[in-house]
Order: structure tokens, then sequence, then C-alpha cells
């Protein structure tokens, strides 16, 4: 069923939301697609249950799309393919660890920056 009638075709657990002639599915955790019959982005096997974990990568190219995700200076990639992002090592932080956070300074970013009292108001 195309949904024109109130009646729409979904398989895998999801339920048809949306009215007449504007259905879709609600696809349940790990499908995707019109008619929930594919995995979801970050998902596989046959039933849709196995997460696709990110995996950290040296190559800049690397955007998580496929799982793979460009982390850099002890980052470790976490997430599932698709939804990637980097955990970063004390004293670095950006999306790939490629700079020092706030508060840390030096080459590898181990130089902590401690605050220090002024006299200007």
């Amino acid at each position: 069923d195309d949904g024109s009638d109130g009646n729409f075709y979904c398989i895998n657990g999801g339920t048809a939301v949306g009215t007449s002639g504007f259905c879709s599915c609600q696809c349940s955790t790990g499908f995707d697609d019109v008619n929930c019959a594919s995995c979801a982005l970050g998902y596989s096997g046959t039933d849709c249950a196995t997460t696709n974990p990110c995996v950290a990568s040296s190559d800049p190219m690397d955007d998580g799309s496929d799982g793979n995700f460009y982390c850099i200076n002890g980052g470790t990639a976490v997430g599932t393919s698709g939804f990637c992002s980097c955990q970063c090592s004390t004293g670095f932080d950006d999306v790939n660890c490629a700079s020092c956070a706030l508060g840390y300074s030096g080459t590898d970013c181990a130089t902590t920056n401690p605050c220090v009292a002024s006299s200007d108001p």
C-alpha cells in the first residue's frame, strides 16, 4: 500500500504514521528506508541489530560515513558508522583532536595554563 488511502506498508516492526496521502513508516531501532526494509546507517546484520562501531583512522579524508573517522593525538573514535566523533586525550580538543583544549598549550598540549590574578578590573 502506498498510503493514498491511509494504508501504508511497513515491515520489521515499523509503524505507519501520518494521514491519508501523507503516510510514512516510523522504523524500529536499526531499520530505515521507506518501508523499514533495510538497515539504518550504523547498523548491519540480517535483523539490523548489530551496531557498527567507529574506528580511529589517520587518513584526514575519513569522515565516519563508513565507520572510519579521522582521530589523531591519541583520540579514540566513538559512535557508530555515520555518527562518529573523537573522544580526545587530555589536553586535546577539536573535531579530530587536532588542537589544544582550552587551558593547554605546547606542541603536545601537555602544558597547563593556570589562571593568574590580575589587577585590571
